[in-house]
C-alpha cells in the first residue's frame, strides 16, 4: 500500500507517518547524494524544543553527511544530526496496543539511499534547541561548497505545559493492552495526551546513556511528537474545548472488557496525521481548522470488531463501543434471505454479539455443495458507517486426501481489529498442518519452522498453553470446558495438562536444522461419539527463544490466548463428494 512519504507530511506527522520504499528499481551503483535542502521551509519548532527537519535533495542517492549545519541569524550555526527513519521488522510478541507502521529512527549510514531505499526510510535533521534560540536559519551542506543554503523560517511557539499539576501522580509507563506501546518513540505523545486527559503526569520516554546514539534520536523523535500535538490541540481548543476534548478522547479511549480495560481508540497512523495535519495547518484560520477536525471527529466509525468463534450455527463477534453513550447497530448476511438482525452496545464496552447463521441463500449454489461448508459475509451497520466481514464457513469437511489446518496467526492487535487486516508470521516462523486419516486412524500432521537450534527438552507446565516452549498444544473439544488438552514439545515427553493419557494415543517427531514435525495418532476415545456430531480441534503454536504463540484458525486477543475450536466433520472422509 502506498502512502505519503514522510517528506509530504513536512515533519509535523512523525508520530503517525507511514514510510514506504519508493517504487523505483535498482540500481547496481547509488550515486552520492547532492544538493541537500530542507524539505519544508516553515517547520513548527517550541521554544527550547526539538526541531524534526525532513530533508530533501535534488540528486537523490547515498552518502548523507553525518550532520548537516543550521545557520541561524545571530551568525551561530549548530550542527544537527542527521537521522533515518525507517521501517523495522514486526515485533514477533506483539501486543495489542503496538504502534503499527513498525518505524524506528537511527544515524544515517553510508549506504542508506534516497533514491533505492531498502526500508522506506527518509532523512531527518534532528536537533534538541536551546530556550533562547530563535528566528530563521540557513541548512548548509558542509560538505557542498556549489549549492546555495536553502533558508527556512521557522514557526515558534512558547513550550505547552503539562495538563495536570506538579503533584499529580504520575501515569506508570508499562506493558499493558490499555496503555500505548511503551517502546515506540513514535507513541509517546499518546502517553502525554492519555495523562493529560486523566490530569497526571506523563512519563517520560526511557532514557539513553550517551554513547547511546540511536536512543538519544528515539528521545528526542518522543518529545518532538508530544510537542506538535499539545500545540495542536491547545490551538483548537481555542476555538471549541468541545471538540478538543473530542479530538483527545479518540485519540485516547479506552473500554472495559469484563474487569479488563483495553485500549480502544484510533490507531491508524494515516488517521492520526491526517488529524495533526489539521491542527498544524497555519494556512487555515482556526475556524476552519476546528470544522475541519469536527469532520475528522464524526467521520470515523468508533466500533472494533473481530470473530470470537464461527463453528457451528452460530457466530459470536466481539464488538467494541469506545463512546461513552450506547449504541444501535444492523446486521445483514450478504446474499441470503435472513431478516436483518438489530443490538444495541453499551458504552465503552466489549460486547460478545451472537449472530445467528442464516437458514438459506438467496441464490441457490449451481454444485452441490453443503451449505455448512460455504463462507459467508455480514454487514454491519452503525451511524451510517458500514463494515464488510467476513466469516468462515461452520463446519470443515475432512475430505480425502486431508484437512488442511486454517493459518497460524498471532494474537489481535488494536490496528488490526480496527482495519480487518492482520500481518502474517514470517514464513521463518510459521507453522502448517493437515489432518487425515491413515490405515483406519485419524492423525495429525504438523510442521513448525524455526530459527536456530531445536530447544531444550519441554518441562510439563500446568497451564494449558506453555508460553515460552517450543511446543504444539492440542485443546480437544469446548474451549472452556475442553475434553483433554495435549501439549507436544519438540524434545521431551508429552504431557496432558487436562484429561488422562489414552493408551492409543501416538506422537511421534522428528528434528531438523531449521523445522521440527510431529505426528499425533488420534485416540479412538476422542472422536466425537455420534457420526454427524462435529469433531472440536483447537491448536496452539508456543516457541522456545520467546513468548510468542499463534493459533490455528480465528485469532485470538493477547488477554485471552486460548485458540477458538475448529469444526471438522470427520464422517465426510467416507462420503463420495459430487461436487
Amino acid at each position: 500500500m502506498n502512502v505519503a512519504a514522510p517528506r509530504e507530511l513536512l515533519g509535523l506527522a512523525l508520530t503517525a507517518l507511514v514510510v514506504v520504499a519508493p517504487a523505483l528499481g535498482r540500481v547496481a551503483f547509488a550515486e552520492p547524494v547532492k544538493g541537500i535542502a530542507p524539505a519544508t521551509g516553515r517547520p513548527v519548532i517550541v521554544r527550547g524544543g526539538v526541531l524534526v527537519l525532513p530533508l530533501s535533495a535534488s540528486v537523490p542517492g547515498d552518502g548523507w553527511p553525518s550532520t548537516i549545519g543550521l545557520r541561524f541569524e545571530d551568525g551561530e550555526t549548530l550542527s544537527a544530526p542527521v537521522a533515518w527513519v525507517h521501517r523495522s521488522p514486526s515485533p514477533v510478541v506483539r501486543r495489542w496496543s503496538d504502534e503499527p507502521s513498525g518505524l524506528a529512527v537511527r544515524p544515517i549510514a553510508p549506504t542508506d539511499s534516497t533514491a533505492e531505499s531498502r526500508d522506506g526510510g527518509a532523512p531527518y535533521a534532528i536537533l534538541q534547541l536551546s530556550s533562547g534560540r530563535g528566528g530563521d536559519f540557513l541548512v548548509v551542506d558542509p560538505r557542498d561548497r556549489t549549492t546555495a543554503p536553502v533558508s527556512v523560517r521557522p514557526m515558534w511557539f512558547d513550550d505547552m505545559p503539562p495538563g495536570a499539576p506538579a503533584t499529580a501522580p504520575p501515569l506508570e509507563r508499562r506493558e499493558d493492552p490499555a496503555r500505548p506501546d511503551p517502546d515506540s518513540p513514535f507513541e509517546h505523545w499518546r502517553w502525554v495526551l492519555l495523562a493529560d486527559r486523566r490530569e497526571m503526569l506523563p512519563p517520560p520516554f526511557p532514557a539513553a546513556s550517551p554513547e547511546d546514539a540511536r536512543g538519544q534520536l528515539a528521545g528526542l523523535v518522543a518529545r518532538h511528537g508530544a510537542e506538535m500535538w499539545r500545540i495542536g490541540l491547545a490551538r483548537l481548543e481555542t476555538q471549541s474545548p468541545g471538540v478538543a476534548a473530542a479530538c483527545r478522547e479518540a485519540l485516547t479511549q479506552t473500554a472495559f472488557d469484563g474487569d479488563r480495560e483495553i485500549a480502544a481508540w484510533v490507531m491508524d497512523s494515516v488517521e492520526t496525521g491526517a488529524l495533526l495535519t489539521i491542527l498544524l495547518d497555519f494556512n487555515r484560520r482556526d475556524r476552519a481548522v476546528m470544522e475541519a477536525s469536527l469532520g475528522w471527529v464524526e467521520s470515523r466509525n468508533p466500533l472494533l470488531i473481530w470473530s470470537e468463534q464461527e463453528q457451528g450455527g452460530v457466530v459470536t463477534l466481539a464488538i467494541v463501543n469506545p463512546l461513552v453513550e450506547s449504541l444501535e447497530l444492523t446486521i445483514d448476511w450478504l446474499g441470503t434471505t435472513a431478516a436483518t438482525a438489530t443490538r444495541s452496545l453499551r458504552g465503552a464496552e466489549v460486547s460478545r454479539v451472537h449472530v445467528a447463521r442464516p437458514g438459506e441463500l438467496a441464490t441457490p449454489t449451481i454444485r452441490k455443495v453443503d451449505p455448512r461448508e460455504i463462507p459467508l459475509s455480514m454487514v454491519i451497520q452503525c451511524r451510517g458507517h458500514r463494515r464488510d466481514f467476513a466469516v468462515n464457513p461452520a463446519i470443515a469437511l475432512a475430505r480425502p486426501p486431508g484437512l488442511a489446518l486454517p493459518v497460524f496467526r498471532p494474537p489481535l492487535r488494536l490496528a488490526e481489529a480496527s482495519s480487518g487486516r492482520q500481518r502474517p508470521v514470517d514464513v521463518r516462523r510459521a507453522t502448517a498442518g493437515i489432518l487425515r486419516r491413515l490405515n483406519g486412524r485419524w492423525e495429525l500432521f504438523i510442521e513448525c519452522a524455526r530459527e536456530g537450534e531445536a530447544s531444550e527438552d519441554g518441562v510439563p507446565v500446568p497451564e494449558r498453553l506453555p508460553i515460552g516452549q517450543e511446543a504444539i498444544t492440542l485443546i480437544i473439544g469446548a474451549r472452556e470446558s475442553p475434553q483433554a488438552v495435549l501439549c507436544v514439545p519438540e524434545r521431551g515427553e508429552p504431557w496432558l495438562p487436562t484429561g488422562e493419557r489414552p493408551g492409543d494415543l501416538e506422537v511421534h517427531r522428528r528434528i531438523l536444522p531449521t523445522v521440527w514435525r510431529c505426528r499425533i495418532v488420534l485416540p479412538e476415545s476422542w472422536r466425537p461419539p455420534n457420526p454427524g456430531e462435529p469433531f472440536l480441534l483447537g491448536i496452539a503454536r508456543t516457541h522456545g527463544t520467546d513468548d510468542a504463540l499463534e493459533t490455528s484458525g480465528v485469532p485470538q486477543v493477547p488477554w485471552d490466548p486460548l485458540p477458538a475450536p475448529i469444526a471438522v466433520d470427520l464422517s465426510a472422509w467416507d462420503r463420495i463428494s459430487n461436487r
